[in-house]
């Protein structure tokens, strides 16, 4: 499983040329079976043929990865469909009752990938997880780290981010293979941008890039990963032109994940819609939607359910329609399309994107003056389901709308994450005079102007002229959407190294592990802590820039450990070696990684290449 990404067309057609002698062989169905599987990753029309083939033989064979590998390649090219659900249930069944470890991680994969593909997540997420465990107890670590990998992405669409931290954490430290480190790495740095780190997302992204360079958008997690990364961190822009620029490549290979990432699409869109419609980035986002849209088709239609089972695709359809309305003002009254959205996600366990529904439908009523008790209900539950899962940036949202309505919500959890404190970068023109930048610190904090007049001494008149040179030096309309650029340029004043605009005391980096830290994931090491010494810029990938940063302490233990080469050596092994330690942190090797992990947890990431080996 973990060299799955090099399986191409060539080695099983050379396969099958080598074993026409022997027509009826287990390797003869099992070449056919390899061959379709690699071809229904790049698109060929010729791999049902091939799948048929492989059934044909295996079941004459009768041997156990014959038989696997047929039907599970069958049920590959027949994705989206109760025909592919069903072979893959039978590769499944055999696959469990043989007493190879291996075999029984494909049969995982190529049930999981079908149950996914008929709009089943919580089917595919719970066998997933039950293959999960089979795999790590058996000590099948690189296998166990790519089932975990697959599960805790479908575990975050479903809201069960408690299950999907320590599986994250867990199948950093298993994976072996450059592909199976990748997949760990893409699924840390999605739990990590929807949990506002963003430093630690684009860590695990830059490593991910590195492990699997050069991947299709299907069959990969990297590229749907970048893109979901780029919502989650406000970046909707570069979403859309990743977007744009491999689509016509996943329309060809799979509608089923075409779709998907239609939805991708819209919601990038629709997080440019408080921009004016004649700005040059919202006429950008229409234009990229619509050429996304043409390259998906409507042949077959998209999201269509694959059957009564199938709540996704209904819940895409619907998310997919709200937020195209949002960005383009084409459709139905907006407040029914995104009730609609709200209804769908919640049949479908979607609970992120069901919170995120809610706080779209607030956020529409608010600003159109529309009913407030109902969008104080939606805002309140949005809020709970945000809190819950731990989605700081969204709770900062929904916190900030709240204000700026005075809607009162219930507390928040203060044991939630929370990604507020950042200078605020808000582009005006002219720039803001200090009296001005007074008047919207108020107006952020959701004072009255009457509460803003009493704390600068002024009128209320003088209040509500400030507000009204400020809305029309930044461009927007009303003060919610003045709070919605205001986060905005919050966000984007931590830059892309995760060094907060204005912050005291040079960088801070989102580095090392804290026992309080509810992911495990990462804690905001103040200046005095943090020696930067590193920061480069990918030209591949001029969004993620990176940095690394160790604790003085961390780095004096380690030029302590004796002499060595300037660099560290690679290690082939796979076994976790503590060779440092730092208060409750310690340095440790896993794989050729150096890691530095916290000692309750066991979790961390890339520690300096100059630290040496004994």
């Amino acid at each position: 499983m973990g060299e799955a990404q090099h399986l191409t067309t060539s080695e099983p057609q050379q396969v099958l040329a080598l074993t026409e002698a022997l027509p009826h062989s287990e390797e003869r169905a099992r070449a056919f079976a390899q061959l379709a599987f690699a071809e229904t990753f790049v698109g060929s029309d010729r791999a049902a043929a091939h799948a048929e083939s492989a059934v044909r033989l295996a079941e004459q064979v009768g041997t156990a990865p014959a038989l696997v590998w047929a039907y599970g390649a069958r049920a590959q090219s027949r994705w989206g469909s109760d025909l592919g659900v069903r072979d893959a249930q039978r590769a499944f069944a055999v696959g469990s009752e043989v007493d190879d470890i291996q075999l029984f991680g494909w049969s995982a994969l190529f049930l999981g990938n079908s149950l996914e593909a008929a709009g089943r997540y919580v089917e595919a997420a719970d066998m997933a997880a039950s293959a999960y465990l089979t795999l790590r107890d058996a000590g099948a670590f690189d296998d166990a780290a790519f089932a975990g990998s697959i599960t805790t992405r479908w575990n975050l669409a479903l809201g069960r981010w408690d299950e999907a931290r320590p599986m994250v954490r867990q199948t950093l430290t298993f994976a072996r293979s450059d592909n199976c480190a990748a997949q760990s790495r893409c699924a840390a740095a999605l739990l990590c941008a929807l949990e506002g780190r963003r430093a630690a997302a684009f860590m695990h992204l830059r490593r991910a890039e590195e492990l699997t360079p050069n991947v299709p958008p299907v069959g990969n997690p990297l590229i749907p990963t970048q893109i979901q990364v780029d919502l989650a961190v406000d970046d909707p822009m570069g979403a859309l032109e990743t977007i744009a620029q491999h689509m016509a490549e996943v329309v060809r290979i799979s509608r089923v994940d075409a779709d998907e990432w239609l939805v991708h699409a819209s919601q990038a869109a629709a997080q440019l819609a408080d921009r004016p419609a004649d700005s040059p980035e919202r006429q950008k986002a229409v234009r990229l939607l619509d050429v996304i849209e043409a390259t998906r088709g409507d042949d077959p239609p998209p999201f269509a359910p694959v059957n009564r089972l199938d709540v996704v695709h209904p819940a895409f359809a619907a998310l997919h329609a709200a937020q195209r309305a949002e960005c383009t003002g084409v459709g139905a009254a907006l407040d029914e399309l995104w009730e609609a959205a709200c209804t769908a996600t919640e049949a479908a366990g979607l609970r992120y994107d069901h919170a995120r529904a809610r706080y779209s439908l607030a956020r529409h009523l608010l600003t159109r003056g529309h009913d407030r008790t109902r969008a104080a209900a939606a805002l309140s539950e949005a809020h709970a389901v945000a809190t819950d899962l731990g989605a700081a940036p969204l709770v900062d949202r929904i916190d900030s709308l709240a204000a700026q309505a005075h809607i009162a919500l219930l507390p928040r959890d203060t044991a939630a994450p929370t990604s507020s404190g950042r200078s605020v970068v808000l582009p005006a023109s002219p720039p803001l005079t200090r009296r001005e930048t007074e008047v919207l610190d108020g107006l952020l904090a959701g004072l009255t102007y009457t509460q803003i007049a009493a704390r600068l001494f002024i009128s209320d008149k003088t209040v509500s002229s400030h507000v009204s040179t400020i809305l029309r030096k930044t461009g927007v309309a009303n003060r919610i959407e003045l709070a919605e650029r205001a986060r905005r340029g919050r966000s984007a004043g931590a830059d892309l190294r995760g060094t907060a605009a204005g912050s005291e005391g040079g960088p801070r980096m989102w580095v090392g592990w804290d026992p309080q830290d509810r992911g495990g994931v990462g804690r905001h090491l103040g200046p005095q802590e943090t020696t930067m010494f590193q920061h480069h810029h990918d030209p591949r990938s001029p969004r993620l820039m990176r940095g690394l940063a160790v604790t003085t302490s961390a780095a004096l233990v380690a030029l302590t450990l004796g002499p060595g080469p300037a660099a560290a050596r690679q290690d082939p092994g796979p076994a976790a070696a503590t060779v440092g330690h730092t208060g409750t942190c310690s340095l440790q090797r896993v794989g050729t990684q150096y890691v530095r992990c916290d000692d309750n947890t066991g979790n961390g990431v890339p520690a300096p290449g100059w630290i040496p080996e004994r």
